[in-house]
């Protein structure tokens, strides 16, 4: 059974996910009397008019609407610094955050700095509860993949030390999120496969980790079936809004989910990828969850298990509302009994992976050996194994992981997703057994 005899579960945030949805933001403002907002965001929303279209949504007259744009890469704490300077400077009592994870991840700081008072966010990063903010957050995603929308943490790199910062408390989820899929309109398929995997992945993370519980779990079941049935279609057509809103909705999901079960070693290994290397983080999540996965199979089965049936059953379900509508389908599919197995479970991930790498002519990037950096050169090399998982074990992540990785065991992942070859069960410590396997003999 996957549930927990205790757990608590809570978040307050309010969705709007449509078509035209961005036009509710004026709305929005209104009911919250908000009269002088400051919007950051990214430099792609910027240069696709997205943050333009925002700013009219806002109905609000243009000079009264601060902007901090031009977001291109991750966070760092003098960014936050500057950004919350900026708002305390023009007197605004909202923010607006346009773009992807990093400037989603940017404003939960800026608020965090502005409510706390400090002059220093990085005094409140790690797990822990903190005050409810008076200033209203409004996430608007333009990507698909990481879920930081509807997530409690956020990920600040240190303008001092270079390390990256977890921050994470409920009141770090936004007020509101508003998913359009006109702001995800620039979106290549490409993007979409990635991000529509990383949705998957942080998802399967999420379902399996320790501290997993019945309503997450229901949360990333959703997801991974709008992903299963959507991310082919957004795939092979980009243009397709409807497969891009259920995505960004699916990718929304995950950022609940991972929020109250936490998350689990894809995550922590990610972080450590991403660390020492230029590998963008949604591609080591993508990359590296079939080997995850299989790791920690012999702990996993049962879950993997359920997952299936929980998945089919929203299937099934499907399929007999399509049937009520007066369409035709063959009544055996839904009756069609059979024994489930952890095993169909991933052979559903791989007939999707596989099949949007088909769709991508076979472009899509499933070791890490195939991914370069800006120069050309390998964005990751065999030997930053040791390094990586050394971060990798001290991550607040793999706290969340059925069972603690060792450091042989990462380094040996990461071989495998490096080559891309299958994981060699005979030289991991699979359980942590009293006799070591093969290799430790």
């Amino acid at each position: 059974m996957i549930t927990r005899s205790v757990f608590s579960y809570r978040i307050d945030n309010r969705l709007i996910a449509a078509h035209d949805a961005l036009q509710k933001l004026s709305e929005v403002l209104s009911v919250s009397k908000i009269s002088h907002p400051l919007v950051i965001a990214s430099k792609g929303a910027t240069q696709n008019g997205i943050t333009e279209a925002v700013v009219r949504a806002t109905g609000i007259p243009v000079d009264q609407v601060g902007l901090s744009q031009q977001i291109q890469s991750e966070c760092t704490t003098n960014r936050v610094t500057r950004i919350a300077s900026q708002f305390t400077a023009g007197h605004h009592d909202a923010l607006i955050a346009v773009g992807g994870a990093s400037v989603i991840d940017t404003a939960k700081a800026v608020r965090l700095l502005l409510t706390t008072g400090t002059e220093d966010v990085s005094a409140y990063c790690g797990i822990r509860q903190l005050e409810q903010s008076e200033i209203s957050l409004i996430a608007i995603p333009t990507t698909i993949g990481i879920g930081s929308e509807a997530s409690s943490s956020a990920i600040i790199r240190s303008s001092r030390s270079g390390r990256k910062l977890l921050f994470c408390s409920p009141t770090l989820i936004p007020n509101v999120t508003i998913i359009d899929p006109a702001t995800t309109r620039s979106l290549q398929s490409m993007q979409l496969a990635t991000g529509g995997l990383t949705s998957l992945a942080l998802a399967i993370d999420s379902a399996t980790a320790l501290g997993t519980n019945p309503l997450s779990i229901e949360l990333a079941t959703r997801a991974m079936y709008l992903i299963f049935t959507w991310a082919s279609r957004a795939v092979s057509m980009p243009i397709d809004s409807e497969a891009r809103l259920q995505l960004a909705v699916a990718s929304y999901l995950v950022g609940q989910s991972c929020s109250h079960s936490r998350a689990a070693s894809v995550q922590a290994i990610a972080n450590a990828i991403c660390a020492v290397s230029s590998i963008q983080y949604t591609q080591a999540v993508s990359i590296l969850s079939p080997y995850v996965i299989d790791y920690h199979l012999h702990k996993t089965e049962p879950i993997l298990t359920q997952l299936f049936e929980r998945i089919e059953k929203l299937e099934l379900l499907h399929r007999e509302q399509q049937l009520e509508l007066g369409f035709k389908e063959e009544q055996e599919q839904i009756t069609e009994k059979h024994v489930k197995s952890a095993s169909m479970f991933i052979d559903t991930v791989n007939i999707l992976t596989e099949n949007l790498r088909h769709i991508l002519q076979h472009t899509l990037p499933t070791r890490f050996y195939d991914i370069l950096d800006s120069n050309g050169s390998k964005a990751v090399l065999p030997a930053q194994f040791a390094a990586i998982a050394s971060i990798a074990q001290h991550d607040a992540a793999m706290f969340g992981a059925q069972e603690e990785m060792e450091s042989q065991d990462i380094v040996r992942l990461l071989e495998s997703s490096y080559w891309g070859y299958s994981l060699d069960k005979h030289t991991i410590r699979s359980g942590h057994q009293k006799t070591p396997s093969q290799e430790y003999q």
